[in-house]
């Protein structure tokens, strides 16, 4: 145990002068100030105008249980979109609520009872009329 083992060399220190205060490579620059997952957005930024919202038809909000293994889902009906469209909103859902989403037949479907919050967050986003079932 009294061996002679060689000693890790001191690293060089890397002096940074004149930043001025900013970082210089920032990894959550892009990300910008943005607002909480599931808060709606500022007033006057809304993804679409109410006039679109009001040509896409009414929403139907509405719980459902039978079909789905005995678990409670909330299925959004009504949205007039493409594939692509549909499983983009099923991932800004699923951020939102804190819960699954998916698409089935035209439709997105929420995990849980979350009428209110789902309609409330399509509301907030311009979407109306939005009428809530069960």
């Amino acid at each position: 145990m009294g061996e002679n083992l060689p000693m890790a060399k001191k690293r060089e220190r890397i002096e940074i002068e004149n930043l001025g205060g900013e970082l210089v490579n920032n990894p959550f620059a892009a990300l910008g100030g943005g607002t909480p997952a599931g808060a709606p957005p500022p007033a006057g930024e809304a993804n679409s105008s109410p006039a679109d919202a009001a040509a896409r038809g009414k929403l139907v909000v509405r719980f459902e249980a039978k079909g789905h293994g005995g678990k409670t889902v909330t299925r959004v009906s009504g949205l007039e979109r493409g594939s692509d469209e549909l499983e983009s909103l099923a991932r800004e859902l699923r951020k939102a609520m804190g819960t699954g989403a998916r698409v089935q037949d035209g439709d997105v479907l929420v995990q849980g009872k979350l009428v209110d919050r789902v309609a409330e967050w399509f509301e907030a986003r311009g979407h109306s009329p939005v009428v809530r079932g069960n």
